[in-house]
């Protein structure tokens, strides 16, 4: 199959995986369809990233995926969630950095920190500590985003924009949660 095709036809399967991911944001938090929904579309994505050899949305991608098959087992302790979360995050880190991924990318950084975020806030108990859970998911979803922006401004890469949207809309989640709370 030509390269472009491939590439073109895993961008709008990709944005399934996308539209299916934030509606799992608007859906009852931590109900079996929000956690469903999450799963299905960040499979999508990792498929999409994979395809599109973008090595810091294949890493994002393989936490997510992580983060929410853990969802499903709401009995694991907390320091057992840290590290079902955070080795995989500091082995994709690692990675990026062994192959160099870090010097042809120069946001790299942005996305990484984002990742590693991300992970921490998958694994954070919502329940028991609900501001640092939301305040976690609110920043690595805006460092992710901006992370996307960068790619986009500065790298052309078409496929940040499902990364870019979904990260956006992912953040307004959090922080409305994040405001309930303050109030």
């Amino acid at each position: 199959m030509n390269k472009n095709l491939l590439l073109k036809i895993s961008f709008y399967v990709g944005i399934f995986g996308m539209i299916s991911t934030v509606s799992g944001t608007f859906v009852e938090g931590g109900s079996i369809l929000q956690k469903v929904l999450f799963l299905i579309g960040a499979s999508i994505l990792t498929a999409t990233a994979f395809i599109s050899r973008h090595k810091m949305y294949s890493a994002l991608e393989v936490i997510v995926v992580i983060g929410t098959v853990l969802a499903f087992f709401s009995s694991v302790s907390t320091y057992l969630r840290y590290a079902i979360m955070l080795f995989p995050a500091i082995f994709a880190i690692g990675y990026l950095l062994k192959i160099k991924y870090f010097h042809g990318d120069k946001f790299g950084i942005v996305g990484g920190t984002g990742l590693v975020t991300l992970a921490c806030g998958f694994a954070t108990d919502a329940i028991t500590m609900p501001v640092a859970f939301y305040l976690l998911l609110f920043v690595s979803a805006l460092l992710l985003a901006l992370y996307s922006l960068l790619q986009i401004v500065f790298y052309r890469t078409k496929i940040a924009w499902l990364w870019m949207i979904l990260n956006i809309v992912f953040a307004f989640g959090p922080a409305i949660s994040l405001i309930k709370m303050l109030k």
